[in-house]
């Protein structure tokens, strides 16, 4: 799928689809984008695949997301391409018309987890262990039986932990 994501907001040399070795922008810096979308300006602490979520840091170092980082207070993101490690670039936080990598067959409307099994992918199932991730919508089924990707709407990205509900 062609990355047919770009900025709306005049920002000079913002380029939503590429990565660079070095930083052309303040790490956390945000634009808007088509799609009614917000990107994060972030460092790749590691590998990213394409549409992984990521956990970023205050410093603005991007992780895939585990529910140990996602319980840190880390900003969530989506990575809507790939990151070779050490990367700059831009990972989307919120929009419409955006794909999120599953762990195998996931249908519309169900609640969305971090998967333990698999860093930076989500999936329906409810381990103990997992965080929900509030305000993530798949609008397409993720098919098939292992690793894939599905469209989806992102907005308000928030941590929903039975740990800190009282």
């Amino acid at each position: 799928m062609a990355n047919t994501h770009f900025a709306t907001d005049g920002r000079l040399d913002v380029s939503l689809g590429l990565t660079h070795t070095s930083a052309k922008h303040a790490l956390g810096s945000r634009v808007n984008g088509n799609n009614e979308s917000e990107w994060m300006y972030v460092y790749a602490s590691a590998a990213l695949t394409a549409y992984v979520t990521v956990g970023v840091e205050a410093s603005g170092t991007a992780s895939p997301l585990t529910a140990a980082i996602a319980r840190t207070g880390a900003t969530i993101g989506i990575a809507q391409n790939a990151f070779s490690a050490a990367d700059y670039g831009w990972v989307a936080t919120k929009g419409r018309s955006l794909r999120v990598a599953t762990t195998a067959a996931v249908a519309i409307g169900v609640r969305l987890y971090t998967a333990a099994s698999s860093a930076g992918r989500v999936d329906d199932a409810a381990a103990s262990t997992e965080v929900q991730l509030g305000g993530l919508y798949l609008i397409a089924t993720a098919s098939g039986t292992s690793a894939s990707s599905a469209a989806c709407v992102a907005g308000n990205l928030v941590v929903i932990d039975a740990a800190f509900i009282i």
